[in-house]
């Protein structure tokens, strides 16, 4: 849980007492990620010195949820202005109900972390509980063939305080448990990518320690949000930084192979800030593309990965997709040589679930892991579903078994919307 990290304190910042959000002010600090506390814990700044509580309580906001907003400081709970206090105390404060909390204090260079600074009794937080995933595990096992590739497979994590990040990596640990998969995929936007970098690789991190935590090699793309560039963010990452901690790689683009399986899984980066058309494919992907479907063994299936879609009529957010002729060129024409080699392209980035088979392969759409539902902002066929905080719905992942020899792709649903299956290049 979000309380089991160590939240340190931003220097010359405080929180501004009519909405609860971070302010800059001189003389203050304050942890910028709130601490997750129960009803009745007790609170003492360990130097006895004053301090004053900020709190937030449990409940998503409902517009967070329904509609399209990011909040600007991927803390999901609601501000309760009633329950703070503003006065600067010293000695013991008292959580009177259970929720999160930010203390301001007195700013000095040794404050660093908040788990050092104050002693805390009482909180005793409950466990992470997750809708029970018997029903997915049973059809994982059904539908499980021996020469299956098996994914974990999931998009658009959006990590925020208070957000369904800890349910989605228990729910994969108890199917993982049960029905042990070859790799995890993460299609990229691990964050929103709009607080400081420092802050963004610590919530990032969390995403992907808890999925390599599987013990499962990770394969991620890299999203738009992953550069920390939303909203004129300054704290941008550099693409080559992007690589070494997302993916551990020198590149953004890169290919697994699985012989034994007769698959090649290919993943391209989609999105460059510093491009004039940031959505799409470099010329210099183009060619590693080229290359890397050029060089398969004609027994060789393919799939490929990427956040950004590669077609601009499934992207509502420009008009064009940067060389989306030329990679779909490259897949076609070896479709069109070798019937049956280029299984799918598969995307996250729409929010949305869709399968588009108007081409010589399906291009399948995945729907977003945060917890979210509205229907705006979507292109012309995709399907969104009803999400809600504490249900079932709350989660969205995939447990994908792929079988080569067959063509077939079978994606079994963990949480809000259907199981979905193609093969051979159609929907069924």
């Amino acid at each position: 849980m979000t309380g089991a990290f160590r939240q340190h304190f931003m220097h010359g910042r405080t929180v501004d007492e009519d909405t609860g959000l971070l302010r800059d002010e001189t003389g203050y600090a304050v942890n910028a990620e709130p601490v997750h506390v129960s009803a009745g814990t007790r609170i003492k700044a360990i130097d006895d010195s004053a301090f004053r509580i900020f709190f937030y309580a449990e409940k998503i906001p409902e517009e967070l949820i329904y509609t399209y907003t990011y909040e600007p400081e991927s803390n999901w709970t609601a501000y309760c202005a009633h329950v703070s206090e503003y006065e600067m105390k010293a000695g013991e404060h008292v959580v009177p109900v259970s929720g999160y909390i930010r203390t301001v204090i007195r700013d000095r260079d040794s404050a660093e972390s908040w788990q050092d600074y104050f002693a805390v009794s009482g909180n005793e937080l409950p466990d992470i509980i997750t809708p029970d995933q018997s029903a997915l595990i049973s059809r994982v096992r059904k539908y499980t063939e021996p020469d299956d590739l098996k994914l974990i497979l999931l998009a658009d994590t959006h990590y925020t305080v208070n957000g369904n990040w800890e349910k989605t990596a228990a729910s994969v640990r108890e199917v993982q448990s049960d029905c042990p998969a070859d790799a995890v995929v993460h299609l990229g936007d691990f964050t929103d990518g709009m607080l400081t970098s420092e802050q963004t690789k610590e919530y990032a991190g969390r995403v992907i320690n808890d999925l390599k935590d599987t013990g499962l090699p990770l394969y991620a793309c890299l999203g738009n949000h992953d550069v920390n560039y939303f909203r004129d963010n300054r704290e941008r990452i550099s693409m080559r930084e992007c690589a070494a901690f997302y993916l551990g790689r020198q590149s953004c683009s890169y290919s697994v192979i699985y012989p034994e399986h007769h698959l090649k899984l290919i993943f391209i980066n989609s999105f460059d800030p510093d491009r004039h058309e940031r959505y799409g494919f470099s010329f210099r992907d183009v060619l590693w593309l080229q290359k890397e479907v050029h060089s398969t063994p004609k027994n060789m299936k393919l799939i490929v990965f990427s956040h950004v879609p590669p077609l601009p009529g499934i992207h509502v957010w420009s008009d064009t997709i940067l060389n989306s002729s030329r990679v779909m060129h490259i897949l076609e024409a070896r479709q069109q040589r070798i019937p049956g080699s280029i299984l799918a392209w598969i995307h996250g980035h729409n929010h949305a679930d869709q399968i588009v088979t108007e081409h010589s392969f399906p291009i399948v759409g995945i729907g977003c892991a945060k917890l979210e539902y509205f229907t705006d902002h979507k292109p012309t066929g995709a399907s969104v579903y009803m999400r809600r905080q504490d249900t079932e719905s709350e989660l969205l992942w995939d447990y994908v078994l792929i079988n080569a020899e067959k063509q077939r792709i079978r994606f079994l649903r963990c949480g809000a919307g259907t199981d979905r299956t193609i093969e051979k290049g159609a929907a069924v």
